[in-house]
């Protein structure tokens, strides 16, 4: 009897020490506040439940946690020095002091105030800014990062699910996330206010995107159809919406210029149009290959909706003008004497103008009634131009070439000037490239913009999001 309770005994302290969480090694030894920190190692549980990671001290922000492997970010309150790295499993053992370097954010380099260290593949989802200069960015695995306007990491929410859309913001600072299952609230600290369940599920998710009257407005495409929210999360209204060929797997939803106006998607092989009430105004067929160019819609400020279309049976590729009730006022880029071969995503500034980029390398000014108002021409290849708020410049980023380096580039309203280029560095056996549409601040200084590193190391995928100055443009 004696025998078996020494067996037993030995096999409960076996267990526990097996048990014990330990740290191997650390992606880094000297990492700067806000950037993530790789820990390796064994038995920190399967979930993280009540567990922590404390560096310095500070509890750590976290994207990742499995037994072997946690993401954590260093905490922008740890000191700055030599600091300990320790990982607290839920049942409140803790593992073995790790030693870290923790030093300060780098300073900026020329136009380049700061870049955020993701930790997913690529950030595709436009970022959202809100009043007080927070920015609000999700990749490609839910995580939604908040950054104050130096970089600094403030919160991480880690959403579930998959085929996650954009970010938007209420006027009450509410940050609106959605999934193919789900759609977020989150209070400015990131504290969750709502989840509302999509059933049944989406195949695709476009928005979420808040109204001009405050509500929330997404598609769940071959789910719930487009439907709306209030701010406290109840249901107002669902409209079927099936899947069509050619596939759109991101997009913003665009509303008409008077809050009691509509909404605007292009995917599923159409164009749609629907009332902030539900109502439909109107369903357009326009199908557009991504191959072709982004089906993104844009809307000026006289109502003027812009899409890029294709038409087999009539102009071919080109950037159709709609008013509020769908019909086809003019299209841009088919009577060109060289053909449409591709486009990009079409923008609108302030005053009517409306830019996009054709053929990979050119990019176009066009005055509301369709005359090119300016063409610049690159050496590489354009993606998504955006226009500042203070209607200055344009923002773009771009490849050299497929397979070659990433690069930012400013060009003026005024005249299309080219106003120079910051190009991106090689990194984990890829290159980084532009990956989002631009957002600029409010203030139109800086323009924040995801990344992704094709063909990078599939042991440590990651992405960034930038932080660019514009003010060269004033001068």
């Amino acid at each position: 009897m004696r025998s078996l309770r020494s067996i037993c005994f030995y096999l409960l302290v076996a267990t526990a020490a097996a048990a014990q969480p330990t740290i191997v090694s650390l992606s880094s030894t000297t990492i700067s506040h806000s950037d993530r920190l790789l820990i390796r190692g064994s038995g920190f549980g399967p979930r993280q439940g009540s567990g922590r990671v404390e560096i310095a001290g500070v509890v750590a922000p976290l994207t990742r946690w499995s037994d072997t492997l946690i993401a954590a970010y260093v905490p922008e309150g740890a000191p700055t020095g030599a600091a300990q790295v320790q990982v607290h499993a839920a049942d409140g053992t803790a593992s073995n002091p790790a030693l870290l370097n923790v030093t300060l954010r780098p300073v900026p380099q020329g136009r380049i105030l700061w870049r955020f260290h993701a930790d997913a593949d690529y950030i595709d989802s436009r970022p959202a800014v809100a009043d007080d200069g927070t920015i609000y960015t999700i990749d490609v695995a839910g995580h939604l990062y908040a950054l104050a306007p130096d970089g600094g990491l403030k919160w991480i929410f880690n959403a579930t699910s998959y085929g996650f859309g954009n970010v938007s913001l209420g006027s009450d600072g509410t940050i609106y996330i959605g999934s193919t299952t789900a759609i977020f609230a989150l209070r400015p600290d990131g504290i969750l206010r709502w989840q509302f369940t999509q059933d049944p599920g989406a195949f695709i998710l476009l928005g979420p995107n808040v109204g001009p009257d405050g509500n929330i407005y997404a598609v769940g495409t071959q789910g719930m159809g487009v439907f709306s929210l209030t701010p406290q999360g109840t249901l107002r209204w669902s409209v079927p919406e099936n899947y069509d060929r050619p596939i759109v797997i991101l997009q913003e939803i665009v509303f008409g210029t008077a809050a009691q106006s509509s909404l605007y998607f292009h995917a599923n092989n159409h164009l749609r149009g629907i009332g902030l009430d539900g109502s439909e105004i109107f369903t357009r067929p326009e199908g557009l290959s991504t191959l072709q160019g982004d089906p993104q819609p844009a809307v000026s400020p006289n109502g003027t909706l812009y899409t890029n279309m294709f038409s087999a049976r009539g102009s071919g590729l080109a950037l159709g003008a709609f008013d509020k009730q769908g019909n086809l006022l003019g299209s841009i880029f088919d009577n060109f004497g060289n053909s449409t071969n591709i486009l990009s995503t079409p923008d609108v500034g302030r005053d009517g103008i409306i830019y996009d980029g054709r053929n990979l390398a050119e990019l176009y000014a066009i005055r509301p009634k369709g005359t090119v108002k300016w063409q610049y021409i690159d050496t590489g290849i354009l993606f998504a131009p955006v226009v500042s708020p203070l209607n200055n410049v344009i923002f773009v980023g771009g490849i050299v070439t497929y397979g070659q380096p990433g690069f930012f580039e400013a060009i003026r309203v005024v005249n299309g000037h080219s106003l120079g280029k910051v190009f991106l560095p090689a990194e984990n056996g890829g290159r980084v490239i532009p990956m989002s549409r631009p957002r600029f601040a409010p203030d139109g200084q800086t323009v924040y913009i995801g990344t992704s590193i094709p063909g990078q190391s599939q042991d440590n995928p990651y992405s960034y999001l930038y932080s660019v100055s514009t003010k060269l443009a004033q001068h």
